[in-house]
């Protein structure tokens, strides 16, 4: 079991299926972990650091559409929203030694977007 949240988890979503068994989940701590499952049958967790107000919601980029590939790679991104009004957009990027997320773009803020639940 995932016990790596300090508080409720919001809203968890599957990758689509052709990333693996890869699961995201977002929590009022302000963290989304995005586990996957590996070969031993364990769980690897990569934490992601959202909103310091938390997070309320996650979900997935579909595979293979417009924006989903660079060069002939196919890129997995998610999509957060916070109770910091934004919508992030996160990227899983290769760095050296391995893969990182990082994020792309924050949606919203002050005059723009959501106000407000």
């Amino acid at each position: 079991y995932h016990r790596d949240h300090e508080s409720s988890v919001n809203s968890v979503a599957w990758a689509p299926h052709e990333h693996g068994l890869v699961l995201a989940c977002a929590s009022s701590d302000g963290r989304v972990s995005i586990l996957t499952h590996k070969d031993d049958n364990s769980w690897s967790v990569v934490p992601i650091n959202d909103s310091k107000y938390g997070c309320n919601a996650v979900t997935w980029a579909p595979y293979g559409h417009l924006g989903s590939t660079e060069g002939d790679q196919v890129v997995k991104r998610i999509a957060t929203g916070s109770c910091d009004n934004l919508v992030r957009v996160f990227k899983c990027a290769a760095v050296e030694g391995g893969w990182e997320w990082k994020q792309e773009a924050a949606l919203g803020g002050q005059g723009v977007g959501h106000s407000d639940w």
